[in-house]
């Protein structure tokens, strides 16, 4: 039967402004915690054992002095596993930031035997590459380790070593003198640059790019962004540290966050559809699996979806899906959205029954049915800008509508798949009925 039910929802269904699919929207703080709360944890364990907060401080220092190679070689090994797993997951960004910190930490272990303008200059070069070349990463998109692309990154890492090898030429001296001078000089006249031990002009490139690297997880708040704003912060405190032990420590540490990191894009990679950002079928049937007592299930289908591939395009195609799964992601009722396939979505109610959802499923459906769909222009940018440009012609709107299949576990139709296949077959009917409604 047709659902008609005027009962509200006890949640109110928030709404984006029409039209704003592809916009730069705000992202709720949940996902943002989410993908700095585990780097960030590993690393104010690691500042709270080594500032003395704890009753380990002592005991790992003795550690370090009776066992120094353990200490010196944990953060090659570390990162040597991370490149072997980001290779093996093709994981590039991930890739280079590890081979860059490698590099980075094997040129700083060289300047004991530096003479002391060179060794100043090392340090310089780690100080002002190695953040500037992570916040470039972070912003750039997956293109592989070993394509075109990816190989031009490569290049650039090279590049910047051959530039730091020309000026520890001895040929060099003059000019990496004067560039020892230039960023050795203090500048700050308040006091704001006096707190690390690091030359202030390489606290400013810090600043910038762990304000870059935050905005990037603010932007897109995946694991891995958020690893690589706290690994970057790990550097600057082993940078800034004055110990061996302590700097040993930091690289460490932000070695085993990018790689933990690497571990949770690849899950989410496996898990998550890339193109709405709802989780996959493969998470909900682990979630299924997990299902006991009562619950509902419903299926969503975008109705006419071949029609928006024949006329417009298929990229056309694929905003309507992000379109609709952005409305279905924040559906009332403790309910959870996944994309099923195709055009098709799945919404999970665990504990509810059918007249328990039904007035979230009527306004989230009726949220979808009334927004109108702002056909993107193809030289349209991806994010909104500031000023918004002279309009020559009107924009095209178009409706998006879906029709709903919802089943509940009860004693005749008592497994996931079975409630599932009733979901199913209840969209069925609601596509045979015209389309836009929700059947039960």
């Amino acid at each position: 039967m047709e659902l008609t039910s005027g009962k509200t929802c006890s949640e109110p269904l928030r709404v984006l402004t029409p039209g704003n699919t592809g916009g730069f929207e705000l992202r709720e703080l949940k996902p943002v915690l989410n993908a700095l709360a585990l780097p960030l944890v590993l690393l104010a364990l690691a500042y709270s054992v080594l500032s003395g907060w704890t009753g380990l401080t002592g005991r790992v220092y003795e550690l370090a002095y009776g066992a120094p190679y353990l200490f010196q070689s944990a953060p090659y090994l570390l990162l040597l596993a991370g490149l072997a797993l980001s290779w093996r997951f093709n994981r590039s960004r991930a890739f280079y930031v590890m081979a860059t910190l490698l590099l980075a930490h094997w040129a700083v272990q060289q300047q004991a035997s530096l003479a002391p303008l060179q060794s100043k200059g090392l340090l310089l070069a780690v100080g002002l590459f190695l953040p500037a070349n992570i916040l470039l990463f972070a912003w750039l998109r997956e293109r592989g380790i070993f394509t075109v692309r990816g190989l031009t990154r490569l290049c650039l890492i090279g590049v910047q070593v051959a530039v730091v090898l020309l000026l520890l030429n001895p040929g060099g001296e003059g000019v990496l003198q004067e560039a020892v001078a230039f960023f050795t000089a203090p500048f700050d006249r308040f006091g704001v640059l006096h707190y690390w031990r690091i030359p202030q002009a390489l606290q400013v490139v810090f600043v910038v790019a762990l304000l870059g690297l935050l905005l990037r997880v603010i932007m897109r708040p995946t694991a891995l962004n958020g690893g690589l704003f706290a690994a970057l912060l790990a550097v600057l405190l082993g940078m800034d540290s004055d110990t061996w032990i302590g700097g040993a420590v930091y690289i460490s540490v932000a070695a085993l966050i990018l790689l933990v990191a690497t571990v949770q894009d690849s899950y989410c990679l496996a898990y998550q559809d890339e193109l709405t950002g709802l989780p996959g079928r493969r998470a909900l049937n682990e979630h299924m699996q997990k299902l006991s007592g009562r619950y509902v299930m419903v299926m969503v289908d975008v109705d006419h979806f071949k029609k928006f591939n024949d006329l417009f395009g298929h990229e056309t195609g694929d905003q309507v899906l992000r379109f609709v799964a952005a409305r279905l992601q924040r559906v009332r009722g403790g309910g959870k959205a996944y994309r099923y396939g195709g055009e098709e979505f799945t919404l999970l109610f665990p504990g509810k029954r059918v007249e328990d959802v039904r007035p979230c499923l009527e306004q989230v459906h009726e949220a979808i049915g009334a927004s109108r769909f702002i056909l993107r222009a193809r030289n349209r940018p991806r994010q909104r800008p500031s000023t918004m440009p002279p309009v020559k012609r009107p924009q095209r709107k178009v409706a998006v509508t879906v029709s709903m299949g919802m089943a509940q576990r009860d004693g005749r139709i008592d497994t996931p798949q079975r409630v599932l296949k009733a979901a199913d077959q209840a969209l069925y009917r609601a596509k045979q009925q015209g389309r836009n409604r929700i059947v039960h």
